[in-house]
C-alpha cells in the first residue's frame, strides 16, 4: 500500500513539473514573440490546458487498457475452470469405479488437491477490488 502511494505522489509531482513546465514555456515564448500581455496569459492558459488535458486523456486510457487486460484474463482463468471441472467429473466417475481401492484413493485425493488448487490458490491476486485483496490476504494468514 505504501509503494502504491509513493508511485501516486511521484506521478503526481511529475504532473505539475511538467504542466508547470509547459506554461512557464508558452508565457516565455510568447512574450519574446511581442505577443500583448493579454494575449499571452490566454493562450498560455489555453495551450497549458491543453497539455494537462492530453496528460488526463492518456492516464484515463491507460487506466481503461488495464481495466480490459485484467477482464480478460479473469475470462480466461474462469473458461480454465470450467474445463478443468468438467475434465475432473469424468475422473471422479472413473476413480469410483476402479477396483483397486489404493489406485481409487489416490484419484480422489489428487481430485481434491485440483479442486482446491482451482478454489484457493488460483484466483489468489485476481481480486479487482484492491481492498478485497487485503482481507483475503490477513484472512490467509490467520488460517496458515
Amino acid at each position: 500500500m505504501n509503494r502504491e502511494r509513493v508511485k501516486l505522489a511521484l506521478g503526481l509531482l511529475i504532473s505539475i513539473a511538467c504542466i508547470t513546465g509547459v506554461g512557464f514555456g508558452f508565457d516565455r515564448l510568447l512574450l519574446r514573440e511581442g505577443v500583448p500581455r493579454t494575449n499571452v496569459l490566454l493562450l498560455s492558459n489555453l495551450l497549458t490546458g491543453v497539455v494537462a488535458g492530453l496528460l488526463l486523456i492518456q492516464s484515463k486510457l491507460r487506466a481503461i487498457e488495464k481495466q480490459r487486460l485484467l477482464e480478460h484474463r479473469l475470462k480466461k482463468i474462469a473458461e480454465m475452470n470450467h474445463h478443468v471441472r468438467n475434465a475432473l467429473q469424468v475422473v471422479t466417475f472413473y476413480g469410483h469405479m476402479a477396483q483397486d481401492e489404493k489406485a481409487a484413493q489416490l484419484i480422489h485425493e489428487s481430485i481434491q488437491r485440483i479442486e482446491w488448487t482451482l478454489n484457493e490458490v488460483l484466483p489468489r491476486g485476481w481480486e479487482l477490488d484492491p481492498r478485497q485483496r487485503r482481507v483475503n490476504s490477513k484472512s490467509q494468514e490467520r488460517t496458515i
